[in-house]
């Protein structure tokens, strides 16, 4: 019998407490400039890394958790009835909606987190990012972002 032996493709985390970090691999797809905020939407596909990150060190809060379908998350529809959850870190948002292959995004718990901190797996979806406008972006739209190691903006 032919066993195939795949190797794990392991990210080392890169800590900078100047600067904040992507906290899942994905694409950048937009950005927006929302009543003085940066709306950053990224694309979690299939063949990322799905291991969520702390961005930087915090306090990490639940804001929203709310259970619900799995429809495309590039429709309308998808942020209105598909599963969601809502993180605070001090004043950054982190804003997950499930896609069509997630069965359930694993419920965490508020606790203070360290920058690269493994938080819960994430397999398909958007992810929205809001932050201040006083922050100098270093990503653009069609960037491929990297879980604790591609740099959002500095502190």
């Amino acid at each position: 019998v032919y066993k195939r032996q795949y190797q794990r493709r392991v990210h080392g985390v890169f800590t900078n407490t100047q600067s904040v970090l992507a906290p899942i691999d994905s694409t950048v797809t937009a950005i927006d400039k929302v009543n003085g905020k940066y709306k950053i939407y990224c694309k979690v596909g299939l063949l990322n890394n799905h291991i969520l990150r702390a961005p930087i060190d915090a306090s990490m809060k639940i804001k929203k958790y709310k259970h619900g379908l799995n429809l495309n998350p590039n429709s309308y529809k998808a942020s209105l009835y598909n599963e969601q959850i809502v993180l605070k870190f001090d004043d950054i948002k982190v804003k997950l909606i499930s896609g069509l292959c997630n069965s359930k995004i694993q419920r965490m718990y508020e606790t203070n987190v360290s920058q690269g901190d493994k938080l819960t797996v994430f397999l398909d979806g958007m992810m929205t990012i809001t932050v201040q406008d006083t922050n100098e972006l270093s990503i653009k739209v069609g960037d491929k972002l990297t879980a604790g190691q591609s740099i959002l903006f500095k502190k």
